[in-house]
C-alpha cells in the first residue's frame, strides 16, 4: 500500500495548479482505485457508482463521463512518471519493446477512432469488419518474478485515411478532423520517446503483417494444431533485426515497405523465411 500512496502521489503531481486541474487530479486517483478495488467490472457507469458509495464522492454523471472522456488530461507526464517508476527496465542493457496492434470492437457510433477495421482472427460468425478502435501499443518486456511480462508503456489510435478524408465525427478532437498517420509512424514516435526517457539501446519485436510482413506467400504450410486449435497459416515467422548504432540511420525494403530505424532503436520485422534470415535472440546470454 506505500508504494501505491507514493505512486498516486507522484501522478498527481502532474496536474496543473488550476482549480479544474486539482479537482480532476483527486477524480484521477480515485477512478484508479475505484478500478483496482475488486467491487465491481470496469465500465464507467460501475467505477462512477463505486466512487458514490464507496468513497463517498459527490460527482455528477454528466461532470464524470466529460471527465472520462476528456482528451487534455496530461498523460504524456502521466506516462513518464509510470516509467520512472519501472526498476531495472532493461534486459542485458537493452530496453525489450513489445509492438503489436489490436482491435476493440464498439457499438456507440460517434466514439472517436471507430471504423471498420478487418480484423484477422475473426471467427466463422463474427465479421470480418467489425465497427471498433483500432488501437496501436507498446509494452515493455520484461522478466518478473520469474516469468515474462509485458507491461504497457504507450498507445495510439490507428484511424483509416479514408475514415479521415470523409471526415466523420469519429475522426474529430475538439470539432477539428485529426491527421492521418501511418502505424509506423505511430510507432516510430512512441518507440524515439522510451529511448530519449530510458537512455538506453531500444530492441523492439513485432510480429503483426502490417510491420511489412507483405512477402509472405499465401501457400504457407498451416503448421499442426496445439491443444485442439489450429494456428493462422501466416504463423510461420521469421525475424529480421535493425541494429542500429550511435550517428547513423538505416532503412530496410521490406515487401512493399520502407521501415526506417532510428540510432539506438533496432527493429524486429516478420518475414519470408526465404528472403529473410533467422535471427534468435537469447536475452539471457
Amino acid at each position: 500500500m506505500f508504494i501505491l500512496r507514493d505512486l498516486l502521489t507522484q501522478l498527481q503531481a502532474t496536474f496543473s495548479q488550476t482549480s479544474q486541474g486539482q479537482q480532476r487530479k483527486v477524480w484521477f486517483v480515485y477512478t484508479l482505485l475505484a478500478v483496482a478495488v475488486p467491487f465491481t467490472s470496469s465500465i464507467t457507469s460501475n467505477v462512477l457508482r463505486t466512487l458514490r458509495t464507496l468513497f463517498g464522492m459527490k460527482v455528477e454523471s454528466q461532470r464524470f463521463d466529460a471527465f472520462m472522456a476528456s482528451s487534455t488530461l496530461p498523460w504524456s507526464r502521466l506516462r513518464r512518471v509510470l516509467w520512472g517508476a519501472i526498476p531495472n527496465p532493461t534486459t542485458a542493457g537493452r530496453v525489450l519493446v513489445a509492438l503489436d496492434d489490436s482491435i476493440n470492437p464498439k457499438t456507440g457510433k460517434t466514439i472517436f477512432g471507430c471504423g471498420h477495421f478487418h480484423d484477422h482472427a475473426a471467427k466463422s460468425n463474427q465479421s470480418d469488419d467489425p465497427w471498433s478502435q483500432c488501437i496501436l501499443a507498446i509494452g515493455l518486456l520484461k522478466r518478473i518474478k520469474g516469468r515474462w511480462a509485458c507491461l504497457p508503456l504507450d498507445f495510439r489510435f490507428y484511424l483509416m485515411q479514408k475514415d479521415i478524408a470523409a471526415q466523420g465525427v469519429t475522426v474529430r478532437r475538439d470539432g477539428a478532423v485529426v491527421a492521418f498517420e501511418t502505424k509506423m509512424a505511430q510507432a516510430a514516435a512512441m518507440l524515439e520517446a522510451v529511448f530519449a526517457h530510458f537512455g538506453q539501446s531500444v530492441l523492439v519485436v513485432t510480429c503483426p503483417r502490417w510491420s511489412g510482413d507483405s512477402s509472405m506467400p499465401a501457400s504457407a504450410p498451416r503448421p499442426a494444431p496445439r491443444n485442439g486449435c489450429a494456428r493462422a497459416p501466416s504463423a510461420r515467422r521469421e525475424i529480421t533485426w535493425l541494429r542500429m548504432t550511435k550517428g547513423c540511420s538505416l532503412s530496410l525494403a521490406h515487401g512493399d515497405t520502407m521501415i526506417r530505424a532510428t540510432p539506438n532503436i533496432c527493429v524486429g520485422l516478420v518475414g519470408d523465411s526465404r528472403r529473410s534470415p533467422r535471427v534468435s535472440f537469447h536475452p539471457n546470454t
